[in-house]
């Protein structure tokens, strides 16, 4: 209830900060336009204030959650770089996404050449938001990315507008990608340098040998559950399998040395005796 008042606080009828009387969190901002009143501060450093205040106020608590957006129409508004990397990150998700701007950047034509993509060539209207399961708002303009917010949760569909918490439903993580593995990153909004600087980190730490283990663990998997009844004796397997010891075995060699082994390793546990050996 508190973050509710505080966050009430900051918005005005037309969206923009405007402090509540009596408010402690946005005292700063009012002091500081009082300074600009009377000449003793510029206009630049009132900014400045509100722009902290509103990122004290921006903390939220979110729950981290994969999303399956395969055959999912979704829409990205916006036609530049930004626009294009969502795009991309959403068909590589399965989704079916359609990108609305009046132009678009040589990365999303060639998305649409491709196929992975279909372009509407138009300023967005509400309307774009029919029938669509998730929105992204990335355009350079803050009245548009703010009607597609609206229009979003008019017709609740979820929304994000980049670099705006206050107008997301859901905020997009860094994401460390091997494959099957996908690990996430996120500092709910506060650094997103740190958590591009961690992403890099982990991305040192797994490397593109997991997503092989990974490839040969998805095919064998279905094999384990069919001959290896017990819950009990499955988790043995999985467990060996995944082990430090037989891992770090597998990430030294190089692809076709890790098949083997990894073949070889899953044919001797399957043998064992009921795989009460393993």
């Amino acid at each position: 209830m508190k973050n509710e008042q505080a966050m009430t606080s900051l918005t005005s009828s037309n969206g923009r900060l405007a402090p509540r009387e009596g408010s402690r969190t946005l005292a700063p901002v009012a002091s500081w336009r009082k300074k600009v009143e009377k000449g003793e501060a510029s206009r630049g450093d009132a900014k400045t204030q509100r722009a902290e205040a509103r990122a004290k106020l921006a903390m939220k608590r979110y729950y981290p959650v994969f999303l399956d957006l395969e055959g999912r129409k979704c829409v990205v508004v916006g036609g530049g770089e930004v626009a294009a990397r969502k795009a991309r990150s959403l068909t590589d998700a399965g989704a079916r996404v359609k990108v609305v701007s009046p132009e678009f950047s040589q990365r999303l034509l060639k998305l649409a050449e491709k196929g992975k993509v279909v372009l509407d060539r138009k300023a967005f209207q509400a309307g774009d938001l029919d029938g669509v399961f998730l929105a992204i708002a990335c355009t350079d303009d803050a009245k548009v990315n703010e009607r597609v917010y609206t229009a979003a949760k008019r017709r609740r569909v979820l929304a994000n507008v980049v670099d705006s918490t206050r107008l997301c439903d859901f905020i997009i993580p860094s994401v460390v990608s091997r494959g099957a593995l996908k690990i996430a990153i996120s500092t709910s909004g506060v650094s997103p340098a740190l958590a591009r600087r961690i992403r890099k980190e982990l991305e040192k730490r797994y490397g593109r040998r997991y997503s092989d283990f990974l490839g040969l663990m998805g095919k064998s998997r279905c094999r384990i559950i069919r001959e290896v009844p017990r819950l009990h004796d499955r988790k043995k397997v999985f467990d060996a399998l995944t082990a430090d010891s037989f891992l770090a075995k597998f990430l030294r060699g190089n692809r076709a040395e890790g098949k083997k082994l990894f073949e070889g390793k899953l044919k001797e546990l399957l043998s064992s005796e009921e795989c009460d050996d393993v």
